[in-house]
């Protein structure tokens, strides 16, 4: 999924009056956090290219998360907005299905994927 992919379909499935620089803005948030929080846990990190997004990024960036996990930016970005707008109900069930996306996410790049291996000392 791109930037502008992610942000069209949100925009679609819940109008709202916040902008794209905001959006970029709550997408590179969360995919610096899966990068350091898992990515970066997990070997073969070293090749992999940090996510970085501003405002001005191309909307054809493609997110860190690819399909089928990737419906995890819509529902990251509904409950940015549902809490934005003090819409804790709302917030609470899209907050929800992006926790549930982002854990289904974890599990399975932990299954396929090798932690990074710690180097261990002799005790003696």
């Amino acid at each position: 999924m791109t930037i502008g992919d992610a942000i069209k379909k949100t925009d679609e499935l819940q109008p709202n009056s916040f902008g794209q620089e905001e959006k970029i803005r709550w997408l590179a948030q969360l995919d610096r956090e899966l990068w350091r929080e898992v990515v970066l846990t997990h070997e073969g990190a070293e090749d992999a290219v940090e996510p970085e997004y501003r405002e001005d990024t191309a909307d054809d960036t493609l997110l860190l998360v690819e399909g089928p996990y990737d419906c995890m930016y819509i529902h990251w970005l509904q409950s940015r907005i549902d809490y934005a707008l003090a819409e804790y109900g709302r917030f609470n069930n899209s907050n929800a299905a992006f926790e549930a996306d982002r854990m289904a996410w974890r599990m399975w790049y932990n299954r396929t994927h090798m932690p990074k291996q710690e180097a261990r000392g002799r005790y003696f």
